[in-house]
């Protein structure tokens, strides 16, 4: 096991990933940002702000997720988690 991927593990299990954290072990993967980017033809920026966290793309993140062997939750938190909300019944407003 080389430098990298022993790096990119460590990162990986510790108990919280912070967005360099995540950017670090793309890095350390072999899938640069702009690699991510090319592959959704949206900008470096973009994917450095899904990152990030300041905006969101499910494709993308699920993404960079496969690309680390994890899942969303573990990079995100519930930040691309859906729930259903049961069976609300809409008003009417007459």
């Amino acid at each position: 096991m080389n430098h990298s991927i022993k790096v990119v593990k460590a990162i990986l299990d510790a108990p919280y990933v912070d967005s360099n954290g995540i950017l670090y072990a793309l890095q350390g993967d072999g899938c640069p940002v702009a690699k991510a980017s090319e592959d959704f033809g949206c900008s470096c920026e973009t994917v450095y702000f899904i990152v990030r966290g300041d905006c969101r793309s499910f494709d993308v993140a699920t993404y960079i997720a496969a690309k680390l062997g994890t899942i969303l939750r573990r990079l995100w938190g519930d930040a691309y988690s859906f729930t259903r909300k049961g069976n609300q019944q809409r008003v009417s407003n007459n």
